[in-house]
C-alpha cells in the first residue's frame, strides 16, 4: 500500500514588510526547499499585513510548487482572520494566484489606481507590459514629467528583464505595486 504524501506546513503571522523579507524567506523555507510532492498547508490566519514585495515572494513560491506539481491533493491555504488583511490580499489578487477564484470577496472591485495587483510575467512581452503597469503606479501617485516617467519606465523594465533573464526560475516573475 503506497504511503500518503508528507504534509508541509508554513505559518505566516504578524506583518511582512520590505525590510523584513528575510523572515518571510525563513518562514517560507519549507515550501521553498520542497523537492517532492507533499500536502502543502499555508496558514495565514495570523497575518496582519504584507508589503507588495512580500506578496510577490509568497505568490512566486506558491506558483513554483504548483507549476512543478509539488502540491498534492489536500493542499490548502488558510486565509487571514484579520478582515483588512484578507481584503488587501484579495484586492492584490493573492488568492486568485494561490487557489483560483474560490474565495468570495466582500467588496466592490474598482479599476486599480495607485497600485497594481499581482502581475505574473513569463515572456518578454509580458515583462515589458508589467514594467509599463508599474510605471503607471508611480505616475498615478506622483507628479512626473515625461522624462521622469520615461526614466522610471526604463528602470522598471530593466528590473523585470533581470528577473526574466537572470533569476533561477523557469516560471517567470511576479510584481506587485502599492504607492
Amino acid at each position: 500500500m503506497p504511503s500518503s504524501p508528507p504534509t508541509v506546513s508554513v505559518r505566516l503571522s504578524s506583518s511582512y514588510r520590505l525590510e523584513g523579507l528575510d523572515r518571510l524567506v525563513r518562514d517560507l523555507s519549507p515550501i521553498l526547499e520542497l523537492d517532492r510532492p507533499a500536502r502543502v498547508r499555508i496558514d495565514m490566519s495570523g497575518l496582519v499585513s504584507m508589503s507588495p514585495a512580500a506578496i510577490a515572494l509568497l505568490v512566486a513560491a506558491a506558483k513554483r510548487i504548483q507549476n512543478e506539481g509539488l502540491n498534492d491533493a489536500g493542499s490548502e491555504v488558510v486565509p487571514p482572520v484579520s478582515r483588512s488583511a484578507m481584503q488587501y490580499l484579495q484586492r492584490m489578487d493573492v488568492f486568485r494566484h494561490l487557489v483560483g477564484d474560490a474565495l468570495p470577496e466582500s467588496f466592490q472591485r474598482r479599476p486599480p489606481h495607485g497600485f497594481r495587483p499581482c502581475i505574473p510575467f513569463s515572456t518578454d512581452d509580458e515583462c515589458h507590459a508589467c514594467a509599463r503597469q508599474l510605471r503607471d503606479v508611480v505616475t498615478e501617485a506622483c507628479e512626473t514629467d515625461s522624462v521622469g516617467a520615461s526614466s522610471v519606465h526604463i528602470c522598471l523594465d530593466e528590473l523585470c528583464e533581470n528577473v526574466m533573464h537572470h533569476a533561477d526560475t523557469q516560471h517567470g516573475g511576479f510584481a506587485v505595486a502599492q504607492a
